[in-house]
């Protein structure tokens, strides 16, 4: 190889490694820690949420939230999007008592609105230590704590699901529950079946959790096309404890019953 073809490979190469580093401190500088607190405005605490993107952490401080959540963000498996407490002992709550979820302050005005405190169709979402109570539609038991809304690769670890008519309900791929508890979800005398957990297509994995006394139907009630459950409590469902079937739709992203 002469000299000038050797001195033109150097070049290039430099210039793609300086590319690449360019493109690296570019999105470390971009992540950043928002810092969410109770005295915040809801709208200030939507857009927080909301607009965070990869590498991102929400730390979220204690006290108590009263608003709708729709995550619409695109973390990657190298930087997903953190939402955490700040104090995992004194964990954040959402707490929609008192009215039906659709009625609470939220981004998102589509019809569906109503169907979970937390709607997730994004993208990598690693949510730790987090309160979901009394997320409720009212009547048929179809509202819910968070509701995955044919979300990829979420989270949730140390969350607490209470008094909703589901605890966690949707369809989303790669989704893991760990050390998590499942506390009571299920509307008392709802028209349709409501559950501490409800799935109904994606991927699932449970484990190191605890799922018990169910105020409706089952403790759970899975319709994904591949689930794991695995060193988990389960105990004292309303009905029956549970039960576990494929989705069986040749569109996974078509929900199953």
């Amino acid at each position: 190889m002469g000299e000038a073809m050797k001195n033109r490979v150097k070049q290039r190469t430099f210039a793609v490694l300086l590319a690449i580093s360019l493109c690296l401190v570019t999105q470390n500088a971009r992540a950043e820690v928002i810092e969410l607190h109770p005295t915040d405005t809801p709208e200030d605490a939507m857009t927080a949420l909301e607009g965070a993107g990869p590498g991102d952490e929400v730390v979220v401080f204690p006290g108590t939230y009263r608003f709708r959540v729709y995550f619409e963000g695109a973390g990657t498996a190298a930087q997903p999007i953190v939402i955490r407490a700040a104090d995992p002992t004194d964990r954040p709550v959402w707490d929609l008592e008192g009215d039906i979820i659709a009625n609470w302050p939220g981004t998102y005005g589509g019809g569906d609105r109503g169907r979970a405190i937390w709607q997730i169709t994004g993208s990598h979402y690693f949510v730790s230590g987090i309160v979901f109570m009394n997320g409720t539609d009212g009547g048929s038991g179809d509202g819910g704590g968070v509701r995955l809304k044919f979300s990829d690769n979420v989270t949730f670890h140390d969350c607490l699901f209470r008094h909703n008519d589901n605890g966690l309900q949707g369809a989303g791929t790669a989704t893991l529950v760990e050390f998590c508890e499942f506390d009571g979800n299920g509307l008392p005398g709802s028209t349709d079946g409501s559950h501490n957990l409800y799935i109904h297509g994606g991927e699932i994995t449970v484990r190191y959790s605890y799922i018990h006394d169910a105020r409706r139907s089952q403790n759970f009630h899975i319709r994904a096309n591949r689930s794991v459950f695995e060193y988990n409590w389960i105990a004292r469902a309303f009905s029956y404890m549970g039960d576990m079937m494929p989705c069986t739709m040749e569109n996974d992203r078509v929900p199953c019953e």
